[in-house]
């Protein structure tokens, strides 16, 4: 993104999309998503695919877009560094459900059932803090 002449992120996020039908479930696919000032052209967008291809051999679809206008329900960190994958599944279902008890006692609509990591920083690997959980939710109308 530095070679496009934009700042480096503060932040960013990490999100699983939601699979629907057979062939969905079949590809594994996440999304990580960064704050631009300004919309990449279409060649931007092929600068980008093409220097993660070439840096890790990974094939990306790269878009941009607006997130919708949204309420964006957070957990704090709950001091647990190190979990077991079971410890992992179990916390991450208490938050999917908090999260939808929440959204009933609220009238909130959940947008998707899976949330965003957001961390801070300037990179992935090393983070400044912490990932945040965020669930998006609407109210409803």
């Amino acid at each position: 993104m530095t070679d496009l002449g934009l700042a480096p992120a503060t932040h960013r996020w990490t999100a699983v999309p939601e699979a629907t039908g057979p062939a969905a479930a079949q590809q594994a696919a996440m999304v990580i998503a960064r704050p631009c000032s300004t919309d990449l052209s279409a060649a931007g967008r092929r600068h980008v695919a093409e220097r993660v291809q070439q840096h890790s051999g990974v094939a990306v679809a790269v878009v941009t877009g607006t997130l919708p206008r949204r309420l964006e329900i957070t957990f704090p960190v709950d001091g647990l560094d190190e979990r077991t994958p079971v410890q992992e599944a179990a916390h991450d279902y208490q938050q999917l459900l908090a999260f939808a008890h929440h959204c009933t006692r609220e009238g909130l609509t959940m947008i998707g059932k899976s949330a965003r990591q957001v961390v801070a920083g300037s990179s992935l690997s090393t983070p400044a803090a912490p990932p945040t959980t965020v669930f998006d939710a609407q109210p409803n109308a």
